[in-house]
């Protein structure tokens, strides 16, 4: 996902987005609660241990239902779906939380609809 920001892939597909990897689901709920991104991306853990300790959040999306990755908000943010994306706060890219590597980050990349194009090298069989 970091490379995909970089690149404005996201931009591309009319989805303005600043998005900030962390590298695992503790990380990600610190900075969620003290509202320094304005959405987070995660899986079982970020969510679970959210609800468990009774941080106000809404679910604007359900990325991956078996796994129950979804897309939080504060309550009282304006996003009511990830196409409320688009346009940014006030003109400036919404800032997206994301595990990088995780499972999360690539259900969230097929959520928003970003193809991944691994190019394999041919072996001998």
């Amino acid at each position: 996902m970091a490379v995909l920001d970089k690149q404005g892939f996201l931009a591309q597909r009319g989805l303005e987005s600043k998005l900030t990897a962390f590298t695992s689901g503790p990380a990600l709920n610190e900075v969620f609660i003290s509202t320094r991104i304005q959405v987070g991306v995660g899986g079982n853990f970020p969510l679970n241990s959210l609800v468990d300790n009774k941080i106000p959040l809404k679910v604007i999306s359900i990325i991956c239902p078996n796994l129950r990755h979804h897309v939080i908000v504060p309550p009282d943010s304006p996003l009511k779906s990830v196409k409320d994306f688009k346009g940014g706060k006030n003109g400036e890219p919404y800032v997206i939380g994301i595990a990088t590597g995780s499972s999360s980050e690539f259900y969230f990349q097929m959520m928003a609809g970003l193809e991944w194009h691994q190019h394999r090298q041919g072996c001998g069989a």
